[in-house]
């Protein structure tokens, strides 16, 4: 592993740019940050890694609570059952109303979506989850309601259809 030093000496060309958008900011940071550490070995790699979509942190995705979790065995048809289970789990918390219940079925079904599904499933996924996550910590309408479970049967028929999650 490089120095502090020769990190930073790397990560300068990455960082600069006081015209640059804070969006092509965190990109090239991100990029910088993947060839600096070596884990990307070129350009194209870095931007691979950088777009490749991540479990959110309200669901555990930082380091830190990964490492503590023991690693569960199961297949990824198993984790895909498990999955649409508890998207119905979410969907009947969400037409009771009982906001409070939703975070733990909704953390389990994200974490199984990123073990085993495809890039465009855990990217909307992400969107879904942290939509219905966010909305439901306060009062929500009827229709928030039905506009998420929309949004769930969007997951659900994605995740059902064929050939779309990994079948290892």
């Amino acid at each position: 592993m490089a120095s502090r030093e020769e990190f930073n000496t790397c990560m300068s060309p990455y960082i600069k740019g006081k015209d640059k958008s804070k969006e092509e900011r965190k990109a090239n940071f991100c990029i910088g940050a993947k060839i600096c550490s070596g884990k990307a070995k070129t350009e194209a790699e870095a931007i691979a890694l950088c777009n490749q979509p991540k479990v959110p942190k309200w669901a555990g995705g930082d380091k830190k609570e990964k490492a503590e979790e023991p690693e569960e065995k199961l297949t990824c048809p198993q984790r895909m059952e498990r999955t649409l289970k508890n998207l119905e789990t979410i969907t009947g918390l969400i037409k009771e109303g009982k906001s409070e219940e939703i975070k733990a079925p909704l953390v389990q079904a994200i974490k199984d979506i990123h073990e085993c599904g495809t890039d465009e499933i855990k990217a909307l996924a992400n969107d879904v989850f942290s939509e219905i996550k966010n909305t439901t910590k306060e009062f929500y309408f009827k229709g928030e309601g039905r506009e998420m479970v929309n949004s769930l049967n969007m997951v659900r028929n994605l995740l059902t259809e064929p050939g779309k999650p990994k079948e290892s």
